[in-house]
């Protein structure tokens, strides 16, 4: 194990991988968001739930990019052996505004 969580991107072709440390937060009840890509090149934002990561909005790195700055919550900064790894930890108040959205394409 790599202490990631590997998860198959919605291109079919490809996979992400985040931190087990945030997977174990969301079983917690801490949710994060986090942008992310693969190959094909699409971007990607994820954010965890308890039952694990979903995809938020798929498309362009730079839409994906603004779409998580804009996101409300405090940047983490997560140091492993694999590097640096940002993500965001989303205030309880404002999950139920950011959970029911269904993937996305960003303009």
């Amino acid at each position: 194990m790599d202490g990631k969580v590997h998860v198959p991107a919605l291109c079919g072709k490809h996979s992400y991988r985040y931190p087990a440390v945030i997977l174990a937060e969301a079983l917690r009840g801490r949710f994060h968001a986090f942008a992310t890509g693969c190959a094909c090149p699409q971007a990607y934002l994820i954010q965890t739930e308890a039952d694990g990561a979903h995809c938020k909005a798929v498309g362009a790195a730079e839409g994906i990019s603004d779409m998580y700055e804009d996101l409300p919550g405090t940047e983490v900064v997560i140091h492993d052996e694999a590097g640096v790894f940002f993500c965001k930890r989303l205030p309880a108040a404002d999950m139920a505004t950011i959970t029911n959205r269904q993937p996305i394409r960003p303009e």
